[in-house]
């Protein structure tokens, strides 16, 4: 067996096949595999996301390129034996796609990106608000302005700082202070308040 070969093999599947899994994740094309693992995070599992697994086609990309790689330069730049080099490339292997895991769990994964299909019905986020916020929602009728503190509780209840969006829009009219007034967009008051009634 050529041992340099299916060194160099595995490194050049490993690259074209990293390279690809990034050019798809460019163009937001997805593939799962059955092994994919998914982290459950939040207290008790309460409130728990769905996270990134380590074992998943990047990080599986990254062992295969980084364990080719390092066997072929051990066995023909410094001349090692099969055996030691396929056991000093299995850690480095290791080592790549960890690194390639944590860039991803740190850097490029966002704890708010995997909404839940909850997260993106209105009974969802408008089931999260208090008691007390959804009485002030109701008292201020179907086409009311919103106050700041309900407008962060909204973003509250959708996952964060600004994440309400979408629920709220601007009515075309501006406050004292400059800003735009915001009202609930109409299928969210439609929900809360029930359909317009036709005069």
């Amino acid at each position: 067996m050529n041992w340099p070969l299916i060194f160099l093999g595995c490194f050049v599947v490993g690259f074209v096949l990293s390279v690809l899994s990034f050019a798809f994740g460019i163009i937001d094309m997805h593939v799962h595999f059955p092994w994919e693992t998914h982290v459950h995070v939040g207290p008790a599992h309460t409130g728990h996301m769905h996270g990134l697994g380590p074992i998943n086609f990047a990080t599986i990309t990254a062992f295969v390129a980084w364990f080719g790689g390092a066997g072929y330069l051990l066995t023909t730049q410094f001349r090692w034996l099969t055996v030691p080099a396929l056991v000093a490339a299995v850690p480095v292997g290791f080592t790549g796609s960890a690194i390639v895991f944590l860039l991803m769990a740190k850097v490029l994964w966002s704890p708010h990106e995997n909404m839940q299909l909850a997260d993106y019905h209105m009974v969802g986020v408008l089931g999260r608000l208090t008691q007390d916020e959804l009485n002030e929602l109701r008292s201020l009728g179907p086409s009311g302005h919103l106050t700041r503190r309900l407008t962060d509780a909204i973003d509250r209840a959708a996952g964060g700082p600004g994440a309400g969006r979408g629920y709220y829009v601007p009515n075309g009219s501006v406050s004292s202070t400059g800003g735009p007034h915001v009202v609930l967009r109409s299928d969210v008051s439609g929900w809360l308040f029930g359909p317009p009634h036709q005069a």
